[in-house]
């Protein structure tokens, strides 16, 4: 979905040149983007972020033409769109399911860059309806700052799973996305939605609900981290606590003591914090770039077990 609504159509609407790579290859990537002269593009977190720590990756890349990327697959770091809107070019953050379900956040509906990585605005398509609700009481919700799933409905969303007896549905007709979202208010009063993780990402410690996806990009920002997921690592006592799966820059992976001080640092709630660091060269990705989290808790699970 991402190739044919983030590419396809596109060039079919704009009538553009349509520059194919695949499989990446970062050398010939960036020779494409200058010999080519990119306009646009569409590449995943990790890339951008690498690309940003690395100066001299960039040095005497010319990236001129570039007006936009798209990036998306994950939840996107805030300085990292930050950094690409210093050099002059707008990150447009995409929240979407090969089922149909879409979100679009750029610089024309959220222009603050860092507020762009996490905040996207209500689609304003044709025939397709967006509401929050909360799982356990099953009614939608409408006040801001309360948390509950997104759900889909309309001419985009597909018409259900092969062979299923419709639960991704619920009983109004609106597609399940397992994607926790909170509304917020921007400073021009336009209601905005806000992700804050899926729903099996939520770690549950000490009855403390502790999001994932916000810890990942808080543990993100220290300067020996170059990737980073986060997964539950059960507790007899608490239930779960956070742990951290590390890929280190060039500097040694930091420790337990190193991300707490960083992150107290930046007034995160002691809760949050991780409590378990796992250096890994590489975090595991299915074919469209997604951390496979299932993965990491086994490997979480046979450490624990030896």
């Amino acid at each position: 979905m991402g190739g044919i609504g983030g590419m396809l159509v596109p060039w079919i609407e704009t009538g553009a040149t349509l520059v194919l790579h695949h499989p990446i290859d970062l050398p010939v990537f960036l020779g494409q983007l200058a010999s080519e002269k990119i306009t646009y593009t569409v590449a995943p977190p990790p890339l951008l972020n690498m690309l940003l720590r690395n100066d001299a990756m960039l040095e005497g890349l010319d990236l001129s033409n570039i007006r936009a990327i798209t990036s998306g697959s994950a939840p996107l770091d805030p300085w990292m769109v930050e950094g690409w809107h210093d050099r002059g070019i707008e990150i447009v953050n995409a929240f979407g399911s090969n089922e149909g379900a879409s979100l679009l956040s750029t610089a024309s509906t959220v222009p603050d860059p860092a507020e762009r990585a996490r905040y996207f605005p209500f689609p304003e398509r044709a025939g397709v309806e967006v509401r929050l609700v909360d799982s356990d009481m099953g009614v939608e919700i409408t006040e801001p700052g309360q948390p509950g799933e997104l759900r889909f409905k309309g001419v985009t969303v597909f018409s259900g799973y092969l062979g299923s007896d419709g639960a991704e549905f619920d009983g109004d007709g609106f597609y399940r996305t397992g994607d926790i979202f909170e509304r917020a208010i921007s400073i021009d009063g336009r209601p905005l939605l806000r992700f804050i993780d899926r729903a099996k990402d939520i770690i549950i410690r000490g009855g403390m609900n502790v999001s994932a996806a916000e810890v990942e990009a808080l543990v993100s920002t220290h300067p020996d981290v170059a990737e980073c997921a986060v997964v539950a690592s059960p507790d007899p006592d608490l239930g779960e606590r956070v742990a951290v799966f590390v890929v280190p820059t060039d500097s040694a992976a930091p420790s337990v003591a190193d991300l707490a001080e960083h992150l107290r640092g930046l007034d995160v709630a002691s809760y949050k914090l991780p409590e378990r660091v796992e250096t890994i060269a590489v975090l595991p990705r299915n074919p469209v770039g997604k951390v496979v989290k299932a993965e990491l808790r086994d490997m979480l699970a046979a450490a624990t077990a030896s």
